[in-house]
Order: structure tokens, then sequence, then C-alpha cells
């Protein structure tokens, strides 16, 4: 062994190390973020500046990682820590998270046989707290109420459901997940062992991504340490091991599909390629089945599936995919048609049905957070308010202007108060369309550039999306090894600046700044997020221009020398 190589040991020894104690510490300094905690007592600077330490460790081992050997050892080094920082975390308290209370809950109505998208959490809680009389003909309602009331660790966790008015968003495939999470939980359990067996089961799915990113790798024969990228980020361990999000279902179904379509077009067997599509479709449509954000994916597989396959096989891909997305779906669609239907026959609960059909509609019509680029087309449609109140900072198209667009736009969407969103929803949509559109060009057999396609189909999906939560950039990050722009590492880190938001809840109560003033959250939604964005994708923009300048150049060079080769030999 050369020193170099015991150095760059020990560097990733010492590294590893540190992450190690951060995430001890992390999990340390969560119990002070228990449900009920005030929000002034929570030590959201110390968690900051940790995970802005551990994104530092995280992206030098990625670099020291990828000078060791591509062996078995160093694949299962990274894979052991990876297992070891997500135990700590697993017996952490969510920090500033409280999603993971309607996992609970959705996985123990559905193990009573019951569908979760027929009663908001609210319903129940109120009659779980007033003990009111449930109506005789609901027995469904009735045997939830008493399912609530006879297990208090059930009943802690229907407390803290988030938007408990709304009934569920979240998709079929999902919804099974929890409730296997349930079935694997004791009854008279407490919420605290309910929360450590379902963020288990998602870490579980989360660590499940890993191993593909790593195949996927090997198909495109690059250094399989480059799976680190993801199993190490610091915002992949906060949102799976410490949050419990349930994106981990979705993406490792995601990835799945992609090895699998991979492999199907690199096998020389024709009924083993056949196989290997047949299940990248299924795995796409358990994807959607449990978010729907991988239908975003489907124009770019078809083609890759074309271009590598032929027509028959793309046929078939597509049949299989569209299939399984269908029965994937059809629990969530299929009882919202029973609800429509008995909201016409029943019109005195008609309010409460429109009421129960909402959940996913307003979150796809109203919600927006943690955006910039939405957020600066959005205002600069919007027009001025009748209160006088001064327009943005950012605001440079003219009053009139955004005046008549809405008015115009109005027309083609109805709600006026809605139309600056739907508009902007429309128009960044055109533009994502576009972007889908090139990268399917672009896309041919090679799977490294096949990967980066579909990174950059999720990465720029998610910087034009309204709702950029931190947690939707896993979805496009355990494709970052194959980003040919190394820039792109940094959005994760990035990300974790939204957490910030919370300090100006909790600190911030009115600021003066450039004229206007802003209120705790606003802080962050209309300053903060400019510094969290803007440098990013400034630099990203300014290297994407030297890369191409330095294609142009290598390519004039290389016609030049065709150019001199030419003339040589006509001299000869």
């Amino acid at each position: 062994m050369s020193p170099g190589d015991q150095s760059t040991k020990l560097w990733f020894g010492l590294l590893i190390a540190i992450q190690i104690a951060i995430y001890g510490v992390l999990t340390q300094l969560s119990l002070q973020f228990s449900y009920d905690s005030p929000g002034l007592g929570r030590p959201l600077v110390g968690v900051l500046a940790l995970l802005a330490i551990a994104t530092a460790a995280y992206l030098a081992s990625l670099a020291v990682a990828i000078r060791l050997a591509d062996c078995k050892r160093t694949l299962v080094a990274v894979f052991v820590v990876a297992i070891a920082i997500r135990g700590i975390i697993l017996f952490s308290e969510p920090i500033q998270e409280v999603d993971i209370y309607r996992y609970i809950w959705d996985g123990a109505v559905s193990s009573e046989n019951i569908s979760p998208y027929r009663f908001p959490p609210a319903d129940v809680f109120q009659l779980v707290e007033s003990g009111a009389q449930v109506d005789p003909n609901s027995t469904d309602l009735q045997h939830l109420v008493q399912t609530a009331s006879s297990r208090p660790g059930l009943r802690e966790a229907l407390r803290r459901v988030h938007f408990a008015a709304l009934p569920t968003i979240y998709p079929p495939i999902s919804q099974h997940v929890f409730h296997f999470a349930d079935w694997l939980t004791p009854q008279n359990a407490s919420v605290v062992v309910r929360l450590r067996v379902m963020k288990a089961v998602i870490v579980g799915f989360d660590l499940g991504v890993m191993f593909l990113v790593a195949v996927l790798l090997s198909q495109a024969r690059m250094h399989r340490a480059w799976c680190l990228a993801y199993g190490w980020c610091p915002l992949v361990i906060k949102e799976f091991a410490n949050s419990g999000h349930l994106d981990s279902i979705a993406v490792f179904f995601t990835i799945a599909s992609l090895v699998c379509l991979v492999s199907a077009c690199a096998s020389l067997r024709r009924r083993h390629s056949l196989l290997l599509l047949g299940f990248a479709g299924v795995f796409i449509g358990f994807g959607v089945g449990a978010k729907l954000y991988p239908v975003v994916l489907l124009p770019l597989l078809f083609v890759y599936a074309w271009r590598s396959m032929g027509k028959l096989h793309c046929a078939c891909f597509t049949l299989i995919a569209a299939l399984t997305i269908v029965v994937a779906l059809l629990p969530m669609i299929g009882n919202k048609l029973v609800k429509q239907d008995v909201a016409k026959q029943n019109a005195a609960s008609d309010l409460d049905q429109q009421a129960q059909l909402k959940g996913l509609s307003t979150f796809l019509h109203y919600w927006e957070i943690n955006d910039l680029l939405f957020m600066i087309v959005e205002e600069n449609v919007r027009p001025d308010v009748q209160d006088g109140q001064k327009p943005h900072w950012f605001v440079v198209t003219p009053s009139s202007w955004r005046s008549g667009i809405t008015s115009r736009a109005s027309v083609l969407f109805g709600d006026k108060a809605q139309t600056p969103f739907l508009l902007t929803r429309l128009l960044t949509t055109l533009v994502f369309g576009g972007i889908v559109l090139w990268l399917c060009w672009r896309t041919l057999r090679d799977p490294s550039l096949f990967a980066e396609s579909a990174f950059l189909t999720l990465a720029w999906f998610w910087f034009l999306a309204p709702t950029q939560n931190p947690w939707y950039w896993t979805w496009a990050l355990p494709l970052v090894p194959f980003a040919r722009n190394r820039v792109w590492l940094a959005v994760a880190g990035l990300g974790l600046v939204y957490y910030s938001r919370f300090w100006f809840e909790y600190h911030v109560a009115v600021t003066e700044s450039w004229g206007l003033r802003y209120k705790g959250v606003e802080v962050f939604d209309f300053m903060v997020v400019w510094v969290e964005f803007l440098p990013f994708l400034l630099f990203l923009g300014f290297s994407a221009f030297l890369r191409s300048r330095q294609s142009n150049s290598i390519e004039e060079t290389d016609q030049s020398s065709q150019s001199l080769s030419r003339a040589a030999s006509d001299d000869v």
C-alpha cells in the first residue's frame, strides 16, 4: 500500500468519525423538538449549524471515496456507515416535521379495512374528544372512533395529524406501506414506538434506493462509491431517518424501474429483456402509485425504450406501465367517484362531500412554499392589491401590464383571485415541457446519458414547482452522480436552509427591508429564499456557459486537426 493510499484511508476514517459524532449530537438535540415543545425553545440554529458541518464533511467524504479503489471493501464500508448513521438518527424526534403522524393514522385506518380517503382525521378526533354519539348508519366512522379511543398511542398520533380537516392525499401504494408498518406495530404501542416502526420501514426503502444506485452506477461503468452521494447525504438522512417522509417509497420504485429498463436494453437474450421490461413498467407504475411525481419521467422512459429496443418493445413497456398506474391509483380514483355520486344523491351533505374531495386539489391549486423561480413569475403577473400595498421589491413589470394580463387570463381560469397562480402554473409547465422534449431528443442508448437526462428532468421539475419542499429534492438526488455539472451537488445542502423558515416564524415579528414590512416567515419567503437559490442558479448558468465554450473549442480544434490532416494528405 502506498503512503498516498494510507493517507486517503486515514482521511476517510476521520471524516466518518466526524459525521457519526454529528448525528449523535443531532439525536440528542432532537429531544428538544418534541411535538408539544415551544418553538422559541427549539435549538434550530444549532441544528442548522451541525447540518452545515455534516454537509461539508459529506462532500469531502465523497471526494475521498472516489479516490479509493472501486472494490467490494470500499462499497461495504460506504453501506455500513450509511446504515450506522441511520441507526443513530432513527431514535431521534422529528425535527420540525409532523407528516409522519398522518402516515401512522392512515395505516391504522387501512388495518381496519376502511379506506383512508373517506374520513378526514379531524372528524374522528372531534368525536373521540367530545364523546358524542356517532350516526348509527355510519358504522365505519363509529368503528374508527372506538379504535382511536381504545389505543392511547394511536389517539395521540391522531391528535398530531397536520391539516386534519383535509382527507389524506397520499396515493394507494404508499397506503399499503403504511398498512404494513401498522401490521408490524403492537396494537397498544405508544406513539413513540409507532413513530420508530414507521420510520424503520421508510428507511428500509431508503437503503434500497442506495443499493439500486450502486447497481445503476455499475451498469454505467462508474465508480460505485458514488452511491455515497445519496447514502451519506445529510438531507436524505434528515428527511427519511429523522422526519420519516414517505418519498423514499416512490424513489425506490422509480430507481428500480430505471435499473430494469437499462438492464433490459443491454440484455442480449430476448426473453430476459422482455421480463426486465415488464418489471420496469410495473415499478414505474408503483412509483406513480406511491407519489405521482414519477409520471414526469414517462416520456423519457418511452423514448429510451424505443431507441434502444424498438417500437414493439416500447409499446409493451407503455402498456404495462399504463395498466399498472391505473390499477395502482384505482382505490383513490374510485373512492372519489363514489363520493361524487353520494353527494349528488344527498344534497344536504354536499358541502361535507366537497370538503372531503379537496385534499389533493388544495395541494395542487394553492400550495406554495420555498420557491424562487415560480414566485418571481407569479408576483410579476399579479395585479396590485386594492389596499394600496406596494408590490414586492422584485416586481419589475408595470402595474397596467399585470392588470391586463390577469384580466385576460381570468377568462380562461375563471377564479380571478387564483389566476396569477394558475397562469404561472401554465407558464412553468410549458417551460418544463420544453426541457423534457429537449432531454428526450438528446437521450441515446448510453445508460449514463439516460440517467443524467432523468436527473435533469426531476431537477427542473423541482426548481419550477411552486412547492419546493427540501425532501422533494430526494426525487432527483439518487441520480446526481450522473450529472456532468458537479454544481448540482450543492442543492442538497442549500435545501436545508428551508428549516430557517421556522426560526423566522418563532423569532422575527416585523422586519423593515427595502421599504417593505415583512413579518415572520415573510422574511424567509421573500428574502432568504433568494440567498438559498439565486447564487446557485447563477453559478450553474455560468459553469454551463464555460462548459459550452470549452466543448466548442474542442470541436473547433478537432475540425482544424482534420483539415490539416487532409491538407497534408493532398500534398503527399
